[in-house]
């Protein structure tokens, strides 16, 4: 049996074509959306421009007071000198935004022909790589060196992604909280001032208490998602030291009694959890930092050997 590698081949040049495309793309897209408000710019002083103009030659206010001053003419060839260097300049900039959109258009037609033959490429070089081992091919033992290295790095790449996720799990949790925290704030200094309803239509109170046990939950949430990610580093801890509750009856001696005492509490509390808060959100930030440069370090390499390991398939003599 012969092995035809034309098919490999021609992926190969195929998904090399649609990378190129993707960059090409990616420019055309930054190059249009910078030129299009220059060319609604240069539209509307051409239309200014040429307002200018019809003034000057209809039978207008601005027509007549230029006539009386005797210098009509010269206004007029000056005015239409102006409009005619506007349309000029914008007629230019329209035609090169409209011919990078058709080359857009037409990227685009080309890339959807390419952008998904990476599986079917994918297929062929497993195909090989077996066809190759069959035959006891020089190129297996090179092949399967670097399969080897290349699943030590997945290993240790799976590892730091679900690190990395933890992390983001928790400051996304974190910053949330923040955000209600904020809101909850917001709603108590209204309610010191007074002012009952909340500008969704709630009483403040009840507003305020919702987004209070909506904070508690997600402090709730926080400590189990830090406790998570203690436990995955295996002692690398960041602490956690916020407290807030909700009661029933502080929510009821709110709305019902307009309890100023109760809305000081609040207000204590929420300082002080936004306080601590701060820190947690700095803490895990600063522990995320250096796996999410570890992981790009690591995938660049595991991509490297991707592509080494590829080009020796695509080469190797069948």
């Amino acid at each position: 049996m012969v092995y035809d590698n034309a098919k490999l081949v021609e992926l190969f040049e195929k998904i090399q074509r649609k990378n190129h495309l993707e960059a090409v793309l990616k420019e055309l897209r930054e190059n249009i959306a910078q030129l299009e408000p220059e060319v609604r710019k240069l539209m509307t002083q051409m239309y200014i421009e040429q307002e200018d103009v019809e003034k000057l030659e209809g039978n207008g206010i601005k027509a007549f007071f230029t006539a009386l001053s005797g210098k009509k003419t010269e206004k007029l060839e000056k005015e239409r000198e102006e409009a005619y260097d506007a349309k000029k300049k914008y007629d230019a900039a329209n035609f090169q935004l409209e011919t990078m959109k058709n080359d857009l258009k037409r990227y685009i037609d080309e890339y959807n022909e390419v952008r998904y033959l990476e599986p079917e490429y994918e297929k062929a070089i497993k195909e090989k790589i077996e066809y190759i081992s069959e035959i006891k091919s020089p190129a297996a033992k090179q092949i399967a060196e670097i399969d080897s290295q290349i699943e030590e790095l997945m290993k240790k790449n799976n590892e730091l992604r679900n690190l990395r996720t933890l992390a983001n799990r928790a400051l996304g949790t974190a910053e949330h909280m923040k955000t209600v925290l904020t809101q909850v704030k917001k709603l108590n200094t209204k309610d010191m001032l007074g002012m009952d309803m909340a500008s969704s239509g709630q009483h403040v109170a009840r507003e305020k208490h919702e987004l209070m046990s909506q904070a508690e939950t997600l402090n709730n949430n926080l400590f189990s998602e830090l406790y998570d990610l203690e436990k995955q580093t295996r002692g690398v801890a960041v602490k956690n030291n916020i407290s807030i509750r909700t009661t029933k009856v502080g929510y009821i001696m709110d709305w019902q009694f307009d309890n100023f005492s109760q809305d000081l509490d609040t207000m204590s509390s929420v300082n002080k959890a936004l306080k601590n808060l701060d820190p947690v959100i700095e803490a895990v930030k600063e522990f995320a930092a250096p796996i999410i440069e570890k992981l790009s370090e690591e995938e660049a390499k595991q991509r490297e050997l991707y592509r080494q390991r590829d080009e020796i398939v695509r080469n190797a003599e069948v």
